[in-house]
């Protein structure tokens, strides 16, 4: 995935593809972007079942938006604490999308 992502930013990949890269949300566009040789570690939050109660460790993030249909638009509850310190994801941290 990372060499896919240095050859879409040098214009080396050989698929069409249009825009730029998506910050999520239209108005983040980048001034610059840079490929780090040594990432770092981050904190990955994951999503959490939806029958657990309220509380202020937790958030409700939307994770897809139909903007054909507002009722079929998503959202799930995230545990406001985050995973320990890791380089990939974990896998409870995916979400699927709908098509």
């Amino acid at each position: 995935m990372c060499d896919r992502i240095k050859k879409g930013l040098n214009g080396e990949l050989d698929e069409p593809r249009y825009g730029f890269p998506f910050a999520g949300d239209n108005n983040f566009l980048f001034d610059e972007i840079k490929v780090i040789d040594k990432p770092k570690l981050a904190r990955w939050y994951c999503p959490i079942d939806n029958n657990s109660p309220p509380s202020k460790d937790k958030c409700r993030l939307t994770t897809w938006i139909d903007r054909a249909d507002n009722t079929k638009t998503k959202t799930k509850i995230f545990g406001f604490a985050p995973t320990n310190f890791v380089l990939e994801p974990p896998q409870s941290a995916w979400i699927e999308l709908p098509h």
